[in-house]
């Protein structure tokens, strides 16, 4: 998706569109205490996923499953036992919200709970007012925090894009998210830690981070994020791109949404740039939202990018079956290690 000119502006035009609704929507409402979670997000112009997690954190999920923040699938991934200790979510019991605009607050003292339609309170003993800042009049949660709160509702894999988005944003540098994980009371936080070591700089859009996700879980090889082909160019002279490549097998992964078809001059230029790759001698599969929409569709993705593989080496690559969450966390912590301590020898 990478030097998609016809997207990117869509998507500022989309995200502008669901920033100002939400600032409109606090402002109709009266809201007092800093707008968290998805309100937050949507006023900072960052995309919000739409999977289980998503639905969850919006309606789907009862007052206790808010308060531990245990999601309810896979339940193996997960032990988080802080996040009973320090957030709280108080919701209006006969607000189901179909339909209507759901704002989310937060507070720091429990006492200050009033049920309100249409208004979500949660609490964080943490906050502070260095946590807050002001956005056209209304008070809204810094991104960071933001980020740390939603870790409640969401699982690893939506956490790690939405971390992606406010980087690719410029709503915070990575660095900074870490050191605010790493000092701030925040609920959990091991949950927190766990996302951020999956965390990498340079995606273009949340399902490029979804995309590369599904091949860690099932096992496959890291590959290199928005990589530039050097050596093969369009008529103008631009380098053609890759949303996902291993350069060493001159193999690349690119991700189409919708408008990849609808967008007469976005699917030509796709057409070009993939007859140039594969005459430099590049393999490139391309996946769609098919291939990422469950389970069974992301396994047969996993399996074509292993038979690709395969074909390219001359031997097998192993797929495994998906591995959880906290586990593909701990195995990347592990090979950053040996990384950082050569750095050091230098």
């Amino acid at each position: 998706m990478n030097g998609n000119e016809a997207y990117k502006p869509m998507q500022r035009i989309a995200l502008s569109q669901t920033q100002r609704q939400a600032l409109h929507e606090c402002k109709a409402f009266g809201v007092r205490h800093p707008v968290s979670n998805e309100t937050a997000l949507a006023i900072w112009g960052i995309e919000q996923p739409s999977g289980n997690g998503h639905c969850r954190s919006r309606a789907m999920r009862s007052d206790r499953d808010e308060i531990i923040g245990y999601p309810e699938y896979p339940p193996s991934d997960y032990g988080y036992a802080e996040d009973r200790i320090s957030a709280e979510t108080w919701n209006d019991p006969a607000d189901t919200m179909a339909g209507n605009a759901l704002i989310h607050v937060v507070l720091c003292n429990r006492n200050d709970r009033r049920v309100r339609k249409n208004i979500r309170m949660h609490v964080w003993k943490g906050l502070e007012s260095k946590h807050v800042l002001v956005i056209d009049g209304v008070q809204v949660l810094a991104p960071a925090p933001t980020w740390a709160l939603m870790a409640g509702p969401l699982d690893i894999g939506e956490l790690v894009m939405i971390a992606e988005s406010m980087i690719r944003h410029r709503r915070l540098k990575l660095n900074e998210l870490q050191e605010f994980v790493d000092t701030a009371q925040i609920p959990y936080r091991s949950k927190c830690l766990d996302a951020l070591a999956l965390v990498r700089e340079g995606s273009d859009s949340p399902k490029e981070t979804e995309m590369r996700l599904v091949l860690e879980r099932y096992g496959l090889p890291s590959m290199m994020v928005n990589h530039t082909v050097s050596d093969v160019l369009f008529g103008n002279g631009a380098m053609a791109t890759l949303d996902l490549a291993d350069p060493s097998r001159k193999f690349g992964l690119e991700y189409d949404g919708d408008h990849h078809r609808t967008d007469k001059w976005q699917w030509r230029r796709d057409r070009d740039k993939r007859t140039r790759l594969a005459s430099a001698g590049w393999v490139v599969l391309v996946a769609t939202q098919l291939d990422l929409s469950d389970e069974l569709h992301r396994a047969a993705f996993a399996m074509n990018v292993a038979h690709a593989l395969s074909n390219i080496d001359g031997q097998p690559i192993t797929v495994n079956t998906p591995i959880p969450w906290n586990e593909l966390a701990r195995r990347r912590r592990k090979m950053a290690r040996p990384r950082r301590a050569r750095k050091r020898c230098r």
